[in-house]
């Protein structure tokens, strides 16, 4: 389960500064369709990659295929992005839905601290900008 920390990272520096900067002076509506052939590279180049993910969605849906593995690529990298508009300071082109707000402000108002649990595919980054913004609350994210 652990093996993907012991994993070399296969993006090239280059095309992640390009993206970086794309980014940065471009914004999302450039950037998310370059999304496609990054997507199809990796997709295309990763089999112990799909192997694994084609297990998963076989337990979790009873079958699976390369349809699942391919979008599950690609919310990995609009995730990415995602961050990486938001640290940037760009989070106004994002709408964010919550529910559960008051009650994190009740609990911060009884001097309570929560855990909040998310997932890889799930964007830390949009959690603390909303919870900051929207509900005036301290996030501190701890990822493993």
């Amino acid at each position: 389960m652990s093996e993907w920390i012991e994993k070399k990272e296969r993006g090239s520096l280059w095309t992640m500064r390009a993206m970086l900067f794309l980014c940065r002076y471009m914004g999302p509506a450039v950037v998310r369709p370059i999304l496609y052939p990054i997507v199809a590279y990796f997709f295309l180049t990763s089999p112990d990659t799909k192997a694994s993910s084609l297990r998963f969605y076989a337990k979790v849906k009873g079958e699976s295929d390369w349809r699942d593995y391919f979008r599950q690529l690609h919310c990995f990298a609009q995730v990415l992005l995602d961050r990486i508009f938001i640290l940037s300071g760009n989070s106004g082109c994002y709408q964010v839905t919550a529910k559960g707000r008051e009650m994190l402000i009740e609990e911060q108002q009884r001097g309570n601290g929560m855990i909040l649990l998310g997932s890889h595919l799930g964007s830390f980054e949009a959690c603390r900008v909303l919870v900051r913004e929207k509900a005036g609350l301290d996030v501190h994210m701890v990822a493993y």
